[in-house]
């Protein structure tokens, strides 16, 4: 990738970079959106994502099918400005919440104890 305060002078200096942003769980997300609206598989949508890229599939799925849309994000995360017209309830969470929700690193059912994998 071209390295910015180079780019910015108006200069090509080329620079590796690591990438880490995740690619097509967005379209995932409003294809499986759109395809359990047209199923009638539920009444409400639980969205958990700020990706502004969702702005159309959630309008679908409000107008189209008359589902209902709750967004849920981090306190730390401003909620997109696209997503939160077509809300009806949002819902954001404290800094802990996620961390909250883990269970034990161990756990017994009738089969007996096992543990949860170290890299969770």
């Amino acid at each position: 990738m071209p390295d910015a305060a180079a780019w910015k002078a108006g200069q090509y200096k080329p620079v590796r970079v690591v990438k880490t942003e995740e690619k097509g769980s967005d379209v995932n997300l409003a294809t499986y959106l759109l395809m359990d609206a047209a199923d009638d598989l539920f009444d409400v949508a639980v969205i958990i994502s700020n990706d502004s890229d969702l702005k159309e599939p959630i309008r679908l799925v409000k107008d189209k099918f008359g589902k209902r849309i709750v967004l849920l994000g981090s306190r730390k995360t401003r909620l997109s400005g696209a997503l939160k017209p077509l809300a009806d309830f949002i819902r954001q969470f404290g800094p802990n919440a996620l961390e909250d929700a883990q269970f034990n690193n161990e756990l017994t059912d009738k089969v007996g104890k096992f543990k949860k994998p170290s890299d969770w």
